[in-house]
């Protein structure tokens, strides 16, 4: 089947060939083959529509900025608002009264920064109108989307604002939300909807900047996010993946050179030291790679960035810190009932934390019972325990309240021995080292010690 012209909304599933696509190549050559990308909302290709989650930050303050049993506090003195101009709040707002404007968006982060140190803000879905109401009436809850702040709080001090973060769920069960001190009046009723319709996977090569990643034509290829266009390789926020930065600078050695310069008489000799070292930045959030192809995060100050760790470890540092292994140490313990197979009474416990390299690891049941608390899938921990028991006995591995097959291992009396074992492990497993043996009891020492390494999948 052959197509001799198509226009981009006619693109459907499986299309194998098509000719002149006015879209996707030069409608004036056959079969170009080049995609071509417009830049922002142009007849060439669907409208651009800006919307998605926001991320928008809010300062409130009065203008009597006084504690509130002042005799000149005013009870319905309006918030003044600031925000920034963003994607879609495209013009800043400085210490406005008028709110009409806004309109708030499910599943988008809003932050009130509260600059007033005599009036607490509270976030309600119901406006306050009786005096003889708690200040806390209406107010809304960790369920209805307050992440962090608490309600009715105040600033500790000019220029010290209390904060309440807001992220209105999906499904948040009202249509508004409502910005008040604690008392009545001084109320914004701000409403609550869906969010716009977003344009995302789109591409673009955007001409239309001079400080584009390209040095000479001024152009760059951006993406968009949901929360407006981001640069490829160009200018970015969220960071640029660059060049990775060296850092040492060649130059001659002054120090031991024959000959000098005078540079302030021009006359007589100096003696400069041995040559310079320079120390390589990127800016916070740029990523790169260095020459043993290891991604480098940098935060503008590390010189030469922070390498990440390859998958095969290949590129570990000596100056790692533990974060692979945990140490335990026992107490002079008696283990009882050491004849019943899985007696809870049988199980060793290590009470003393020596090093806690695994910090998902959490002990429970008086440090008998580990559980991994690590969001891990078929990943390996290894467990090595020293012990010196007073009687002939069998060490058994137990995992989920299950004995391990084959993970026995005899001990004999009054000697040190060191075991190790392998297993595999997912999130909320759990682990317990039990004794068995034909005496009832067997004691224990501080000596005692176990070791876990997280080795990975």
């Amino acid at each position: 089947m052959a197509l001799d012209k198509i226009q981009a909304s006619g693109i459907g599933n499986n299309v194998v060939a098509l000719h002149h696509c006015d879209w996707y190549s030069d409608a004036g050559q056959l079969d170009a083959g080049g995609l071509k990308l417009p830049v922002g909302t142009t007849g060439e290709r669907p409208t651009v529509v800006a919307g998605g989650r926001e991320v928008v930050t809010f300062d409130l303050n009065v203008t009597a900025n006084v504690p509130s049993n002042d005799p000149g506090f005013l009870q319905n003195e309006p918030w003044l608002w600031t925000w920034v101009a963003n994607y879609n709040r495209t013009s800043a707002a400085t210490r406005v009264t008028d709110t009409s404007s806004l309109t708030f968006f499910k599943g988008s982060t809003y932050t009130f920064r509260n600059f007033t140190v005599g009036h607490g803000l509270f976030l309600r879905h119901t406006e306050k109108t009786d005096s003889n109401d708690a200040n806390n009436v209406y107010a809304l809850t960790a369920a209805e989307g307050i992440t962090s702040g608490t309600q009715g709080s105040m600033a500790s001090a000019v220029g010290s604002p209390s904060t309440i973060v807001f992220t209105i769920p999906d499904n948040y069960p009202y249509n508004q939300v409502v910005i008040q001190h604690g008392q009545t009046g001084m109320a914004n009723v701000i409403p609550v909807t869906n969010a716009p319709t977003e344009t995302l996977g789109y591409i673009r090569v955007n001409t239309s900047r001079l400080d584009g990643s390209d040095a000479t034509t001024g152009t760059s290829l951006e993406y968009y996010t949901g929360q407006g266009w981001a640069g490829v390789g160009g200018s970015n926020v969220n960071g640029n993946i660059i060049a990775h930065p060296t850092g040492t600078l060649t130059t001659e050695d002054w120090n031991t050179d024959s000959g000098s310069y005078d540079w302030n008489s021009l006359s007589g000799t100096e003696e400069w030291g041995p040559g310079a070292t320079v120390t390589a930045f990127g800016d916070a959030g740029d990523v790169s790679t260095n020459s043993d192809n290891a991604l480098v995060a940098h935060d503008g100050s590390t010189g030469g960035g922070i390498p990440m760790m390859k998958a095969d470890m290949s590129n570990l540092g000596t100056n790692l810190v533990n974060t692979k292994y945990s140490f335990f140490r026992s107490n002079n313990e008696s283990l009882t009932s050491c004849t019943t197979q899985g007696a809870n009474s049988a199980r060793l416990s290590f009470d003393n934390a020596i090093e806690v390299g695994i910090p998902n690891i959490v002990l429970s049941d008086s440090n008998k019972i580990f559980t991994i608390n690590k969001d891990v899938t078929n990943a390996y921990f290894k467990f090595e325990i020293k012990l010196k028991p007073s009687a002939d006995a069998t060490l058994q591995v137990w995992k989920n309240g299950t004995h391990l097959t084959n993970s026995d291992y005899d001990l004999d009396s009054s000697y040190h021995a060191t075991v190790s074992w392998i297993e595999v492990a997912n999130f909320d497993d759990t682990f317990e080292f039990r004794l068995k043996s034909t005496t009832g009891s067997i004691t224990v020492t501080e000596k005692d010690t176990l070791l876990i390494e997280f080795i990975g999948s």
